[in-house]
């Protein structure tokens, strides 16, 4: 009987040594896994400047006018996704954060800024603006152009520390409506900051590669909006095809992105590619240029179907 009594003690012993031994385990495993640090600080300032959204007049964005309750502006919040899912990790000031009148305005220097990171106990920050503006249209296809232009620099939060990496990224959007270009050229623009950002942050202050860019299709002589919008439909109707985005347009050239902010793989693009070659359409016709005139594009001539024209 007590023979048994102590084999029962024991084996309950040897069960309880094992669930702790597991739940060290867990903590040391959950103690050990990375977490990002939040010590990386944005200082942006969005231009946005008059014609979108009904506004006369450019507006400015920058949270650290209202310190205590901090209002990130549309490219901050897409900056912040992009370093989130790259493991960097952004502070984000508290209310308790009191920061003088003296660094409230738009465009800080790189001074301010990195004085500024040092009082709220940041170790780096990014500090700059990103500017969105309406361009010439091309009114010949009923689109409204935006350009996207961001000047940033990262440097560490320190007094009389000086920039250690300089970002310029642009992007030029076409769009039917001023706003909706406006919101597809903050979302390509931010997300290429994050992208770029978080290798210089993960990397140090080295320089760093920009990925290569997808081939574009390319429309030479479209002369209207109806030929656009039916390439496009076409496009869109592949079932690789999500979403087909006009890139850029000058000297009669207009070039299409596939897939715009997703990175597609080189098969899907030339998949798009043939089918676009083999598409018979009833307004115009489309031949593919064996050489074309600007690098990394497919490029295509456009001519109206025998008894048409534009």
């Amino acid at each position: 009987m007590l023979s048994r009594t102590m084999s029962r003690v024991s084996k309950m012993m040897r069960i309880g040594l094992v669930v702790l031994a597991a739940q060290m385990m867990a903590s040391v495993a959950s103690a050990q896994a990375p977490k990002p640090a939040n010590d990386l600080l944005l200082l942006i300032t969005e231009r946005v400047d008059g014609g979108f959204n009904d506004a006369q007049a450019p507006t400015l964005n920058y949270w650290w006018a209202q310190p205590a309750a901090p209002n990130w502006s549309p490219s901050d919040k897409i900056i912040h996704e992009v370093l989130g899912q790259k493991k960097v990790g952004v502070l984000a000031p508290t209310g308790k954060v009191q920061i003088s009148k003296i660094y409230r305005r738009p465009g800080l220097s790189t001074a301010n800024a990195a004085t500024l990171g040092e009082l709220v106990g940041a170790k780096k920050v990014l500090v700059g603006t990103v500017t969105y503006s309406l361009a010439e249209p091309i009114d010949a296809l009923g689109l409204r152009r935006v350009s996207a232009y961001a000047e940033l620099q990262l440097m560490a939060a320190e007094s009389g520390a000086s920039p250690q990496q300089r970002f310029t990224v642009e992007r030029e959007v076409f769009a039917a409506l001023g706003d909706d270009g406006l919101t597809q050229a903050r979302e390509e623009l931010s997300r290429a900051l994050g992208t770029l950002v978080a290798a210089s942050v993960s990397r140090g202050a080295g320089p760093v590669g920009v990925q290569e860019e997808e081939r574009y299709i390319g429309l030479r002589n479209a002369e209207n909006a109806e030929t656009l919008q039916e390439v496009v439909a076409f496009l869109e109707s592949l079932d690789v095809v999500k979403k087909v985005s006009v890139r850029w347009a000058s000297e009669g050239v207009i070039a299409l992105e596939i897939n715009p902010g997703a990175v597609d793989s080189s098969d899907t693009i030339e998949y798009a590619i043939r089918a676009l070659s083999n598409q018979s359409f009833e307004r115009f016709s489309l031949v593919k240029n064996a050489r074309s005139r600007v690098e990394g594009m497919a490029e295509f001539d456009v001519a109206p179907a025998a008894g048409t024209a534009f």
